[in-house]
């Protein structure tokens, strides 16, 4: 490796890995918004490795945070965020960048992608709430290129946020030229036609206004006459009144139903309460690692575990997950965990939430909903769009989970759901091996 000349800036020793690119998308960013100067070199051999003038650095993720220091703030909270909270969401995406499509075990690559399009169906980058390309996009961008690239049309037809992300990624100005673009086929609106309004019809003329009302036909003349028919003696003869008192009397039954009608409105039935629907968002719901695992005294069936939810002590909880996996399977897992389930006894054993599992229709399969990798233990999972906070407790007798379990669901790629909304992370949604299951 040449040793370069760190004196007058930054030199890089790049080879072609996805951590290589990544540094060199970085250091064009840090370019392009800074006056740091940036040599590179391509070394086969070496890995992403920079010369510094405070020595040599290596590894991707501290290449980069060195490389945006150097460039002063701005670059720094353009590509790392701000705040410590979108610092420390960046740095996740960036240290599990490399494992995107290969992480958590048995998970194919094509679930992987189909839970970053989810991820990515309300956000137009990964972290943050706006449109500023960070190092997480740039690793990511890195990592899952190559899998991109060899989409099918109809692959990609079925990944439109995951693709528009990407192209989003590629066409950005200062990160472009290390990577191929790669043509994207973006979906085509077409507005529908809208029908012709309808011609208002002409106003009268003055002339047409002031004409005399149209004569009376033979009919209603003929009419006119009757009323008033002249007798033999000359006089007129009073009109049948018959149909008169007819008339009269079907006016008095129609005011007296009226009157019935009004005091049947006035009392009206007694109001029924609706009953509330219960949202989502009433689950406390929370990733946790379990620490011990051991089986229950009293059932073969059941395991008795210590969860760490980031909160204190463990939570001692018991799961019916004993014919499905090893104790050696079980321990050090990280879990999507209910905590805030009334706490009591099962088989004479306290329990203190709900493993939440995916499991066939026969429970001849089931399986722990698996978090994204790098999830933080005490992060909570969310769900877009339902942002109330939840119960302290969970009330059984209001039946809130109960009504709630019918719509957890994982989706034909694994990705957990609440109807359609996945069980989201601030690194992406979980997902499980088990498709098309219900969770419970």
């Amino acid at each position: 490796m040449a040793p370069g000349n760190p004196a007058s800036g930054i030199v890089l020793h790049l080879d072609d890995s996805a951590s290589s690119k990544t540094v060199l998308l970085v250091s064009n960013v840090v370019r392009w918004v800074s006056e740091v100067v940036v040599e590179v070199q391509n070394d086969s051999k070496a890995g992403p490795i920079a010369q510094t003038v405070d020595g040599e650095v290596s590894g991707a993720g501290t290449i980069s945070r060195y490389l945006a220091r150097a460039g002063g703030d701005v670059c720094f909270g353009r590509l790392f965020g701000e705040t410590p909270e979108a610092q420390a969401g960046v740095a996740q995406w960036l240290t599990n960048s490399n494992t995107i499509l290969t992480s958590p075990t048995g998970v194919t690559p094509a679930s992987r992608l189909a839970a970053l399009n989810v991820y990515l169906q309300p956000r137009a980058v990964l972290f943050g709430s706006g449109t500023t390309i960070s190092v997480a996009d740039i690793a990511a961008f890195s990592s899952v290129h190559k899998a991109v690239v060899a989409l099918s049309p109809e692959d990609q037809a079925s990944l439109p946020h995951l693709l528009r992300w990407f192209d989003y990624i590629q066409h950005a100005g200062d990160i472009s030229g290390v990577y191929t673009k790669i043509p994207i086929k973006k979906p085509s609106f077409n507005p529908p036609a809208l029908a012709a309004p309808a011609p208002k019809p002409a106003k009268p003329t003055e002339a047409e206004s002031s004409a005399s009302p149209p004569p009376k036909t033979p009919a209603a003349s003929q009419a006119t006459s009757e009323t008033s028919k002249p007798s033999a003696g000359g006089k007129k003869e009073p009109a049948d009144t018959s149909s008169k008192a007819a008339a009269e009397a079907k006016a008095g039954e129609g005011k007296a139903d009226d009157s019935k009608e009004k005091k049947a409105k006035k009392e009206k039935p007694p109001a029924v309460k609706k009953e509330v629907d219960v949202s989502i968002s009433a689950l406390d719901i929370r990733i946790g690692v379990i620490t011990k695992v051991a089986k229950h005294p009293n059932a073969d069936a059941l395991y008795v575990e210590d969860i760490d939810l980031g909160e204190g002590p463990p939570r001692q909880v018991v799961s019916g997950l004993a014919k499905f996996l090893t104790e050696e399977q079980m321990h050090g897992r990280k879990v999507v965990v209910l905590a805030n389930v009334k706490p009591g006894k099962v088989r004479d054993v306290m329990s203190s939430g709900l493993v939440l599992c995916a499991s066939n229709e026969d429970h001849t399969q089931c399986e722990p909903i698996v978090p994204p990798a790098g999830a933080e233990v005490g992060s909570k999972v969310t769900f877009p769009g339902y942002d109330g906070e939840p119960e302290p407790v969970l009330n059984p007798k209001k039946k809130q989970l109960e009504k709630i379990l019918p719509d957890l669901k994982t989706d034909k790629d694994g990705v957990a759901k609440f109807q359609a909304v996945p069980f989201t992370t601030s690194l992406g949604p979980c997902t499980s091996s088990l498709k098309d299951a219900i969770i419970k």
